[in-house]
């Protein structure tokens, strides 16, 4: 009897101590990874996943770099032109695919919780398109001037990225449109295409020289010399007596626009035919200048291209229908080829504006400005036996006053009496 005794006191035994160890080990069932990825894996999912292509039509090229967006997840194509969205909510999603240079792609996926998605986008060649700009110069017919005006803005100016009078004068009608230069001296032409003069003679050159001539430039309400000196002429050495300077010069035929920064342009208005006389001797039109005075923001311009690096400083002070004065700087470096570091342009011009209110009985401004340009054409060290080195040297100032004074008749309605007065003095000079 013993025997039994003894295996019913240890089967009795193990049943008491085996209850609370069994639920020790389910608890630490439950909580290892294992125990957890087993309730978790009853959960329903919500999202999926898209495998997608992107390819060219109608070619079916991949296209490598493309974007594509669903929602806030964004995803790139690589060089197969595949992509792969993951954790995309169940449901109706909207994909957009772009790229450069292609017609974007809209798709509507429906996407199946749990599932993987495949789909294939196409995109269709176009050519890249900016917002249009449209630059126009106002025409005013039967104007005051008595002949057709061009007004040409400051916002206008801005779109062309000038870097002279003379590039500016291409938003006038029936002038050429060329890329901004500083290559050889600029004059007014309002008549003819050419633009530019060349520095040895040639085809066209007597006809630009003629027609410069006939075009009044007045900056700021001050006629500048734009005549040919008939009394003297420039002699060269074993030359014809009409042949110009080997250097860049515009002496005794009036002057070069490239020493008027653009940056310092306020307006233009180019008045075709024959205006009044009260902008001087023409006969070929007037280009009206006025330059950028008053209280203004300060503003830094850096303009880099792969011929010219320009930087230039504008700022004012005071109140707008008040006492104001303005500061402008302008320093510039061109170069006629970009291949070439031998023909140089440099340019550095400052003035300082004063102005009086334009409402009260006496108003009126000064302006003084000074400019420095040199013009050079460097020898190079590998034909030192026939190319020669030219070097051109222009330097000066001018101080402009202007008053006017006026206020209403007594007794006389819309009457009224105005005295102006102007003064420029005006002293420059030319190395070459």
């Amino acid at each position: 009897m013993l025997p039994i005794l003894l295996r019913a006191g240890v089967s009795l035994g193990c049943r008491a101590s085996c209850r609370p160890i069994a639920l020790l080990l389910t608890c630490l069932v439950l909580a290892s990874p294992r125990g957890a990825d087993a309730q978790n894996s009853t959960v329903t999912p919500s999202t999926g996943t898209i495998l997608g292509t992107v390819l060219r039509q109608p070619a079916g090229a991949p296209i490598e770099g493309a974007r594509v967006q669903i929602g806030a997840l964004v995803a790139r194509s690589d060089a197969r032109g595949a992509f792969r969205i993951e954790q995309v909510p169940a449901g109706a999603a909207e994909l957009m695919a772009t790229h450069v240079g292609l017609a974007p792609r809209t798709l509507w996926i429906s996407i199946i919780a749990g599932d993987t998605v495949r789909v294939y986008v196409r995109l269709a060649e176009r050519a890249v398109q900016l917002e249009q700009i449209v630059v126009t110069a106002a025409e005013a017919g039967n104007s005051a001037q008595g002949s057709s005006v061009s007004r040409i803005a400051r916002d206008a100016i801005e779109h062309v990225q000038a870097s002279s009078l003379a590039d500016i004068l291409q938003l006038v009608p029936g002038q050429p449109a060329l890329n901004p230069s500083l290559a050889g001296p600029r004059q007014s032409l309002l008549r003819q295409a050419p633009t530019t003069s060349s520095r040895d003679p040639g085809p066209g050159t007597d006809a630009e020289r003629a027609n410069a001539l006939g075009t009044s430039v007045v900056l700021d309400g001050v006629p500048l010399s734009n005549n040919a000196n008939l009394q003297s002429t420039v002699t060269i050495l074993n030359s014809g007596p009409s042949a110009l300077p080997p250097f860049a010069s515009t002496a005794d035929r009036g002057i070069d626009l490239r020493q008027i920064p653009a940056d310092q342009v306020e307006s233009v208005e180019v008045v075709r035919g024959v205006p009044s006389a009260r902008h001087g001797d023409l006969t070929a039109g007037a280009i009206i200048v006025t330059s950028r005075i008053g209280a203004q923001r300060p503003e830094l311009r850096l303009r880099a291209n792969p011929l010219t690096l320009e930087t230039s400083s504008v700022g004012g002070w005071g109140q707008r229908d008040g006492i104001a004065a303005a500061l402008d700087v302008n320093v510039t470096r061109s170069q006629d080829d970009a291949r070439s570091t031998l023909d140089r342009f440099t340019r550095v011009t400052t003035g300082v504006a004063v102005s009086l209110p334009a409402d009260a009985l006496l108003t009126g401004s000064l302006r003084v400005r000074a400019f420095g340009v040199v013009d050079e054409t460097r020898q190079d060290p590998d034909d030192a036996r026939s190319q020669r080195a030219t070097l051109s040297r222009d330097r000066g100032m001018r101080t402009d006053l202007r008053l006017r004074a006026g206020r209403p008749l007594a007794g006389s309605a819309g009457a009224a009496w105005q005295a102006e007065i102007t003064a420029s003095l005006n002293v420059a000079e030319q190395l070459g």
